[in-house]
């Protein structure tokens, strides 16, 4: 009989052990972890996809074709007013200021479309204290 409690006592384990399993089971999938991982999942595909189109562009785009054609398609750079300060008479030591022309982003011409340039003047003082 001892032998038969042992094997019923070793069973009830096996059987807690199973329904425990089952336990965990349901709780994950109460919580919809794989519905999580499946939607990760997708995700990372997506992204994998949107990289791959991204590297086939540039390298499309790299080739001397493109290059060519995307500078043809750029306007000429055009050059704006030039400042000089002080306006008066013309002195030895300036130090130049250059800025670029912005990205046109539409057809409409607008002054910050071009290239400048400002010319201020630097006294001699101060060029001696820098040397």
């Amino acid at each position: 009989m001892a032998f038969i409690d042992k094997l019923l006592n070793k069973f009830n384990k096996v059987k807690q052990a199973v329904n425990s399993l089952k336990g965990i089971q349901s709780k994950i999938q109460a919580i919809n972890y794989t519905t999580a991982i499946d939607a990760l999942g997708e995700e990372k595909d997506a992204a994998q996809d949107l990289l791959e189109a991204r590297r086939n562009s540039l390298k499309a785009s790299i080739g001397s074709k493109k290059t060519a054609e995307t500078y043809a398609k750029q306007p000429p750079p055009v050059k704006g007013m030039e400042a000089i300060y002080p306006t008066f008479d013309e002195l030895a030591n300036y130090i130049v200021f250059k800025s670029r022309a912005r990205r046109q982003r539409g057809a409409k011409t607008h002054p910050v479309h071009t290239n400048r340039q400002v010319a201020l003047y630097v006294p001699d003082a101060l060029i001696s204290q820098s040397s």
